[in-house]
């Protein structure tokens, strides 16, 4: 299994905005963050402001 040549680290709107900009282009990426387990809050209000 190949690696992603990118690697976001963190999970802000800044970062979820970019991971976006970047699967538009097709290119491969892995998001990576501070926190132990899953998220208990919506992104979809950041990912819905992006379309």
């Amino acid at each position: 299994m190949t690696q992603p040549p990118i690697l976001i680290v963190g999970v802000s709107a800044t970062d979820l905005v970019l991971a976006i900009s970047l699967a538009r282009q097709g290119l491969a990426f892995r998001i990576i963050g501070r926190a132990a387990g899953a998220n208990e809050q919506s992104c979809a209000t950041v990912m819905h402001a992006v379309y």
